[in-house]
């Protein structure tokens, strides 16, 4: 059976170890927050969409937006 993704509130570390599963969570929070630091206007959609950096939780309007930008994990 094949996972789908699905658009809806996520954890930081949630969201990382699906972008980079198989990596500690940790190594896959700091490899997530580059990606955000990396891309300016990916960061500058999220800032405009309430998210700031030290929040845990992505609202799913939040994590469609990382979506659109990474693609989905």
């Amino acid at each position: 059976m094949e996972n789908t993704f699905r658009l809806r509130a996520y954890g930081l570390s949630e969201l990382a170890a699906l972008y980079y599963p198989f990596r500690s969570p940790s190594w896959a929070r700091k490899c997530f927050n580059r990606e955000l630091r990396a891309c300016r206007l990916l960061r500058d959609t999220l800032r405009r969409q309430g998210w700031r950096s030290g929040l845990k939780v992505f609202t799913p309007r939040q994590v469609k937006t990382i979506v659109r930008f990474l693609g989905e994990p």
